[in-house]
């Protein structure tokens, strides 16, 4: 178990691109699982190792308290499956008397992942022309489905230690990034 989370924390270092530049232009174009610290800098790989050994010596208690296990389990449980169900009808070849349905079936599927994020309040406009030209209707929806999964987290602050605010940025980035393409779409 310890070696298994020491394993877990230096990898999720390796995505900390203030800490290791170096691999940032390696990583381009390439899927995650592509990912390699091969070429890393001299630099880099000493600031990986000297947070990892901040790390360790950390005693227990000055950590934030933040099961991130399950931070990180929520987030991919909420939205992974969802999106692939998304992607495989986006990429579907289609005949023209299905398209209709296709087109409702994406937009059920749409609603199905913000609406835990709806804000009732906030509707689009009745007229087409005008919901067309401005989406500003659908920005608390955004920030809700944007923000929801880190904003206790967030409120700690200066608690956090550099390993947690690197998780907390990539729950930040990751969920910022789903929500805007989501409501978007």
């Amino acid at each position: 178990m310890f070696e298994t989370s020491i394993r877990w924390v230096a990898t999720h270092h390796f995505y900390d691109t203030a800490l290791v530049p170096s691999l940032v232009p390696r990583r381009v174009g390439l899927d995650r699982w592509d990912h390699r610290v091969a070429g890393i800098s001299p630099e880099d790989l000493e600031r990986v190792q000297d947070r990892l050994a901040q790390a360790l010596a950390r005693p227990p208690a000055t950590t934030g308290g933040i099961d991130w296990k399950t931070v990180l389990r929520v987030v991919v449980d909420r939205y992974a499956s969802r999106l692939e169900f998304i992607q495989r009808l986006l990429n579907l070849t289609l005949d023209d008397g299905s398209i209709f349905d296709h087109a409702q079936q994406i937009q059920r599927q749409l609603r199905t992942v913000l609406l835990p994020y709806t804000v009732f309040t906030a509707l689009p406009p009745n007229t087409s022309v005008t919901a067309n030209a401005t989406n500003s209707w659908a920005a608390p929806v955004f920030r809700e489905c944007a923000t929801s999964h880190a904003a206790s987290i967030a409120s700690r602050g200066t608690t956090l230690t550099p390993s947690e605010r690197l998780l907390l940025q990539a729950v930040r980035e990751t969920t910022h990034e789903i929500c805007r393409v989501v409501t978007k779409m």
